[in-house]
């Protein structure tokens, strides 16, 4: 029972201080609205396109934001809907805008045209259009289509949905690899496996519901939840306010997971590898339609009917119920877990973990009422705080405060080990805490009370000085620094200590002030010392001195400061300067005051400052408490280090008012007027960034004035009457204020003048002219020749032919022979063989006779099947080998046709292969070698000398005169060719004598 209870207490007790902590504090967000630019406060979709513009789609129309600049688009022509409900970043450029109704359309980085022009068809009440990595356009219909339109064939595909009842297309791992949201599951379109399953209760009319990580990874919500599918396994956070039913989309930014619903606003979760965790409901009771990143690591948040937001990555909240209702903030401390702020109501407000606890009226203390009223000066010391009201110094040890009287108003507080140093408008005060106890006041603090202290108050601890602003305190040095209306004034060491007798300062002991400072006559509004001894000084006009090693040392906007009224200085732990200016707080990290070395981080209101004039500032470890005119500002410290350059684009060129295509080389024909438009994207620094641009390159002699550099707040330089060269573009962008380079970018252009208009191409006509002149004439003469030359190449191919015709009926006609021999001894089924296959080689005959070269594998074919027919003739058989080395080529060697056939004929006929007693043999090797195909014919006949000698005299008529033929078609090839063929006949026994046939071996060139 007694666990129970305590389960109970400590239950109410974390929901308590939940509940309660939500009220204390609330997150900031820089809100747009149509005040601001927007065409509409519905916006239904923002994204960001290649080049880091944001896009919106709202109820009237489409507008494009770089970050401070709304650009609404005029569509006249194009559209008949001004209300456009979705957009999609596709491929090279493009962005797909869908209106309520009508058709689709592209934005193509330059123009907008309508999605009929570029598909041929018109696509109407489309639901989704998505550019997969393959080179399609998927476009998803209400009606359930999807269409998949292909970017190089122009081919568009409808795959039927009637079947499926599809939504969303939600990943495409390849062009049949496609999963989609039926409303019912994650699915596979074409196979229909299903990766999980939507909780029933589901809305059907939600699309874009499961946001697609990574591989097989990815996000959806559920009954009061958000589920992480990864790989099979689900991960579910449970989040009971999370409206299931209400939820209209998930993305993922980073490593924040945004859930928006249609009533109560933005969820944000936290991704840490497969793990998601709770974070926050951030704008509750908003409608929330969309979220996309910038490239500064801000989201944007777009909403139905109430415009919209930015979340930015460093989260800042404003303290509930400060600096309302004419209260101001002028001071803020922290000890220990209390936060102390100092109001220009004379009041104390005390928050604990940022939720206002307790309020101290000091003006309702006291009957006597100040002029103004002010706590300032809130000074946190070990184990407790010092603040000023008027002219009261507080003590405050986190329980009680003690007061005490000071004769003139206090305007600024610091300490040494055992003093304390009071700056005031009558003079300087050194005091201790025991002699303060002299003056301790307690309520009720009546007005003839004051009068009495005030008539009464001795002045021994008064450094008798004139009114003070700032004072600071050098620990090195002993040495203490008074700022005054017109300059500084200083007391050494050695003085205090030698004047401080029975703990009084003996007055008029001014030291002399260094050099350095002797002229300084600036209004002094804040001191500070820094660990290494350098004192740092506030001015209303002229920024932050640093004195140090007898140097003086400027920090103003020219050198990176926000503003150059200061109102005070903070010095963390860390030995960081942080300066509040009346336009933002300065986090100054110093590196070497001498070199001048430092690095300067601004927060202002687009950091999440309620305002820009900034009162004070605490800091504790990377906690900001941040005192301006609209309240107090929690937040967390953002890196100091340099800030990555900010996107600066040229989106348009134009010439004598026709748009121009931006290339890496770009070329423009002389013009009149050539005018650039670009744009620098930022909200870190919106509305603070000016533009200077000039022109550079080898110009010709246009105007000197263009290679200077200018500047403008516009979006837009313009160039006249540029002389033919080639030019340079150089844009930088820059801060206002401080002239701090935040981006840049050029673009290489050329200027050409017509052709007719060119002094070069004008002088060099003459000499055309004269050149064109000595062409004519030499190609006359060289056709002539050429014609010649034709006219002996055709008569040399002529004869080429008539040889090859000479050769073929020699061929027939010893077939033929062979034919009328088997008939006369009766032999007609060796006959009938001998005609089929003397039918084949005829047509290959024929065949070749059309070519002037065939390919050797053809050759081959020929030779073999002619050989075979020669077998046939012979009652004695003979063996024939063909060899044909790896190395040749076949299919890919062209050798002359017909080449190789009168050789065989020769080894067979008159080398008596088919009459010997002993096998005959014959052997046709090819070989290759450099370019050149060898091929070598060898019989074991009766040699070539024998078969000449053996001829008879009707041998000799009938005989071929195809040894003679080849020989002299060889020698016309050389000729036309320039190529090297040779053929070699010899007898064997040459070679050696017990050998007996006849060799022939061709070289034949191959290129």
């Amino acid at each position: 029972m007694i666990f129970s209870m305590i389960r109970q207490i400590i239950f109410w007790t974390i929901f308590l201080s939940v509940v309660e902590a939500a009220y204390g504090q609330k997150r900031y967000f820089p809100h747009y609205t149509t005040a601001d630019g927007l065409p509409s406060n519905t916006v239904y979709k923002v994204v960001k396109d290649e080049r880091g513009f944001l896009w919106l789609a709202t109820s009237n129309g489409i507008c494009r934001f770089d970050g401070h600049h709304f650009e609404t688009f005029s569509l006249k022509g194009l559209v008949n809907d001004v209300e456009f409900i979705d957009i999609y970043i596709g491929k090279q450029g493009r962005i797909w805008f869908i209106p309520f109704s009508g058709d689709v359309l592209l934005y193509d980085g330059y123009t907008f045209q309508n999605g009929k022009d570029f598909f041929g068809t018109s696509f109407q009440s489309v639901q989704q259009i998505y550019e997969d990595d393959f080179g399609h356009v998927w476009i998803v219909k209400q009606a359930a289509d999807i269409f998949r339109f292909h970017l190089s064939s122009r081919i568009l595909t409808v795959i039927k949905g009637k079947a499926y009842s599809y939504k969303t297309i939600v990943n495409i791992l390849s062009p049949h690899e496609v999963f989609v949201n039926d409303g019912y599951h994650c699915l596979e379109l074409f196979s229909r496996k299903s990766l999980f399953s939507l909780p029933e209760s589901f809305s059907r009319n939600r699309p874009r519901i499961i946001y697609h990580v990574d591989s097989l990874q990815y996000i959806y919500p559920s009954n009061s939840a958000i589920c992480f599918y990864n790989a099979g396994k689900i991960n579910t956070i449970q989040v009971p306010e999370l409206p299931y039913k209400n939820t209209i989309f998930v993305n993922l930014h980073s490593k924040t997971v945004c859930v928006g619903t249609s009533d109560r606003g933005l969820f944000l979760f936290k991704m840490e590898g497969d793990k998601l965790s709770y974070v926050s409901n951030e704008l509750p009771g908003r409608s929330i339609t969309y979220t996309a990143p910038d490239n500064e690591g801000n989201i944007w948040i777009a909403t139905y009917n109430d415009g919209l937001y930015c979340m930015s990555p460093q989260a800042a909240y404003q303290i509930s119920n400060i600096g309302i209702y004419n209260t101001e903030p002028l001071s803020v401390g922290k000890l220990d877990r209390e936060l102390l702020i100092g109001l220009n109501r004379g009041n104390i407000e005390i928050v604990v973990d940022n939720i206002p606890r307790k309020s101290i009226d000091f003006e309702k203390s006291y009957s006597v009422k100040p002029l103004t009223s002010r706590v300032k000066n809130i000074r946190i010391r070990p184990k407790a705080a010092w603040m000023s009201y008027e002219n009261i110094l507080y003590h405050y040890n986190g329980r009680t405060f003690k007061s005490y009287f000071i004769n003139g108003n206090i305007k600024d507080i610091a300490f040494s080990d055992s003093l304390i140093f009071l700056a005031t408008h009558h003079g300087a005060y050194i005091s201790t805490e025991n002699q303060l106890a002299e003056c301790e006041i307690k309520p009720p603090f009546t007005t003839s009370k004051y009068h009495y202290l005030l008539s009464n108050h001795s002045d021994k601890r008064k450094i008798n000085l004139e009114r003070t602003t700032a004072i600071a305190y050098d620990p090195f040095e002993k040495r203490l620094w008074i700022g005054q209306t017109n300059g500084l004034m200083t007391f050494s060491h050695r003085k205090i200590d030698s004047t401080l007798k029975n703990n009084v300062v003996k007055p008029q002991i001014p030291d002399i002030l260094p050099p350095a400072l002797q002229n300084f006559k600036y209004r002094i509004t804040a001191l500070a010392t820094l660990p290494d001894g350098s004192l740092v000084i506030g001015t209303t006009v002229a920024g932050i001195f640093f004195y140090r090693n007898r140097q003086l040392y400027s920090l103003s906007v020219e050198e990176g400061l926000s503003n150059n009224f200061v109102q005070s200085f903070f010095v963390s732990n860390d030995k960081t300067l942080w300066a509040s200016t009346i336009n933002g707080l300065n986090k100054i990290r110093i590196e070497n005051v001498l070199q001048k070395k430092w690095q300067i981080t601004v927060y202002n209101v687009s950091n999440g400052l309620a305002t820009n004039v900034v009162n004070d500032v605490f800091v504790k470890n990377d906690s900001i408490w941040v005192a301006t005119t609209g309240g107090v500002t929690f937040l967390k410290d953002i890196s100091s280090s340099a800030k990555l350059p900010i996107l600066v684009h040229i989106t348009n060129v134009w010439a004598d008012g026709h748009l121009t295509l931006v290339t890496p080389h770009l070329s423009i024909e002389s013009k009149e007027e050539i005018r650039f438009n670009f744009y620098a994207i930022s909200r870190q620094w919106a509305g603070n960034v000016r533009y200077r641009f000039r022109l550079s390159g080898n110009m010709f002699g246009s105007s000197s004035s263009y290679s200077q550099w200018s500047n403008t707040d516009e979006h837009t330089a313009v160039f006249t009457k540029l002389l033919p060269g080639s030019y340079r573009f150089e844009l930088e962008a820059i801060s206002k204020e401080r002239g701090l380079l935040l981006g840049k970018t050029s673009l290489n252009f050329k200027v050409m003048m017509p052709w007719y208009l060119n002094p070069i191409i004008q002088g060099s006509l003459i000499t055309s002219f004269c050149f064109a002149l000595l062409t004519v004439l030499f190609m006359y003469y060289y056709r002539r020749e050429r014609k010649a030359r034709a006219f002996n190449e055709e008569f040399n191919e002529l004869e080429k032919q008539a040889f090859r015709a000479q050769m073929n009926p020699h061929f027939i006609f010893n077939c033929l022979n062979a034919i009328q021999e088997f008939l006369l001894n009766n032999e007609s089924e060796q006959a009938h063989r001998y005609l089929s296959q003397f039918a084949k080689l005829i047509r290959k005959s024929l065949d070749f006779t059309k070519h002037s070269s065939v390919c050797l594998t053809d050759e081959i074919d020929f030779l073999r099947l002619y050989i075979k027919l020669e077998q046939l003739r012979y009652l004695q058989p003979f063996r024939v080998e063909v060899n044909i080395h790896p190395s040749v080529k076949a299919n890919e060697i062209e050798v002359p046709s017909l080449l190789l056939q009168p050789f065989v004929e020769n080894a067979i006929r008159h080398g008596q292969l088919g009459r010997m007693r002993e096998e005959g043999l014959l052997k046709i090797d090819f070989e290759f070698a450099e370019k050149y195909l060898y091929c070598t014919i060898d019989d074991n006949g009766v040699g070539l000398e024998f078969s000449q000698s053996a001829k008879t005299t009707l041998t000799k008529e009938h005989t071929s005169q195809g040894l003679d033929i080849v020989k002299k078609r060889i020698k016309l090839i050389n000729q036309l060719s320039d190529e090297s063929h040779s053929i070699d006949v010899f007898d064997k026994k040459h070679l050696n004598p017990p050998l007996r046939g006849t060799r022939v071996l061709m070289k034949l060139y191959t290129g």
